[in-house]
């Protein structure tokens, strides 16, 4: 899409282009991530965003369409949330999708686009608090167009599952499962599917400052409740407790052993954090160090 070798503001205008088609995939946010390298990126999205600021919904339809505001806005708030400035984001998709409501009888998905992506950012910003980011996902699967039933289901599945994500975060497990039920009907499986939204939830945050990430360990918690022997869960367990000294893992490891989990799975447990926290593993006795 954009190996040619173009001037970096027709690069970012193919990368704007691509998002009239829906949501990115990962090739699309790996160019973008690439592009954002160069000194000039911001400046140039900033001066796109300026020029279609004059468009509203009251524009004509086919001069909006053409003018690819409501993708310029789009792209920014991507380029915001890679940038960390959730609610400058949060704003930028308001405005797609303000913008998108007239286009409805062209492009009637691409409102709801809008709205599950500042679902997200919402959620990134101020995830102790997901009621905003379930707020605006509902209403994004709420605005999705009318099609025919088995159409629809197809459409839906990465509305339901922002639903079921969002219902984790604010701990109304029971609905999660409700929604998670339709896109995946045997009962077995969407355990699992609820086991790794929640493992995805924690792994999201866990790593940011501990005054500033939810509460990641009731995340962990949930998961192990639903399937005791997930190694993952554990290791980011001791990984949490790894400040608190050797003595705080180990115990964490007992319980993983209880549960169930193999030796050689805690052996790598604990392998993992001696490499990356040496000095937590040096008063273990030789006998009791992980072996490669």
């Amino acid at each position: 899409m954009t190996r040619y070798p173009l001037a970096l503001a027709e690069r970012i205008s193919l990368l704007r282009d691509a998002l009239r088609g829906g949501f990115l995939d990962a090739e699309w946010r790996q160019t973008l991530e690439a592009l954002a390298e160069h000194e000039q990126f911001g400046a140039i999205l900033d001066g796109a965003v300026a020029a279609v600021r004059p468009f509203t919904p009251e524009t004509d339809l086919d001069a909006l369409i053409l003018s690819a505001a409501p993708e310029t806005y789009r792209l920014r708030a991507l380029w915001r949330e890679m940038n960390a400035d959730y609610e400058g984001a949060v704003e930028d998709a308001a405005e797609a999708a303000r913008l998108y409501r007239p286009m409805r009888p062209r492009f009637p998905e691409l409102l709801s686009v809008a709205l599950v992506e500042q679902a997200e950012y919402a959620f990134r910003g101020d995830p102790r608090r997901p009621e905003r980011a379930l707020e605006l996902a509902r209403r994004a699967f709420d605005e999705l167009p009318g099609v025919q039933p088995q159409r629809f289901d197809e459409i839906a599945v990465p509305y339901r599952a922002a639903l079921v994500r969002y219902l984790l975060a604010a701990d109304r497990y029971d609905e999660a499962d409700r929604v998670a039920a339709l896109l995946v009907p045997d009962a077995h499986d969407r355990q699992e599917y609820l086991v790794d939204t929640y493992r995805q939830l924690a792994e999201t945050f866990i790593k940011d400052e501990p005054d500033a990430r939810p509460d990641v360990e009731h995340w962990l918690d949930r998961v192990l409740e639903l399937r005791p022997t997930h190694v993952r869960a554990w290791a980011w367990k001791a990984w949490l407790h790894a400040s608190e000294g050797i003595g705080a893992v180990e115990n964490i490891l007992r319980r993983a052993s209880d549960a169930g989990v193999a030796d050689d799975d805690l052996r790598a447990i604990l392998g993992g954090l001696c490499d990356e926290f040496p000095d937590l593993c040096s008063t273990l006795q030789p006998a009791s160090r992980p072996t490669p």
